[in-house]
């Protein structure tokens, strides 16, 4: 069933226009500055957005360099769930140095993330922007289903900021 709205979603994110995409980015980045978890956090770890259906992150992550903030973006080192780190870049110019990988978004190298701690194991994220198929009102996420962010989906507290308000 997963895998069916999993398909449906993407087939209509796929539809929409880029201009749209950013309009609504836009509105959720605005309404994520005013929100007490972004302003206070010192350290963010953000997804980073698809070029295309999702909403995209990489204003939100200037901002938080702007804003003197650590950001810490995953790294996928094999296929199990387990196998996601957070890597810290120190500059939004270092992120946009990176190749980009076969779905279009950058990603640093094996070599460069082998010598840099995993964000995680140093328990200094205090704000995780979890990309997402769909969400529903109670804060369940479908996922990409490769279960990466499994984990956290096994919080008991979360915040969901509409994107479609």
């Amino acid at each position: 069933m997963k895998a069916s709205l999993r398909k449906d979603i993407n087939s209509k994110l796929s539809c929409l226009a880029s201009s749209y995409v950013e309009e609504r980015s836009a509105v959720l980045r605005d309404k994520l500055m005013q929100v007490k978890q972004f302003s206070e956090s010192q350290a963010l770890s953000s997804y980073l957005s698809m070029p295309q259906g999702e909403i995209v992150t990489y204003d939100i992550i200037q901002l938080a360099f702007q804003q003197k903030k650590r950001v810490f973006i995953p790294k996928i080192l094999g296929k199990q769930s387990h196998d996601m780190l957070m890597f810290e870049i120190p500059s939004f110019a270092v992120l946009n140095s990176f190749d980009r990988n076969r779905w279009g978004i950058p990603e640093p190298s094996r070599e460069a993330v082998s010598n840099s701690p995993d964000g995680t194991s140093q328990g200094v994220i205090d704000l995780i922007l979890v990309p997402g198929v769909a969400f529903d009102p109670m804060c369940g996420r479908l996922g990409h289903g490769k279960g990466y962010y499994g984990t956290l989906d096994a919080m008991q507290h979360c915040s969901l900021i509409s994107h479609t308000r």
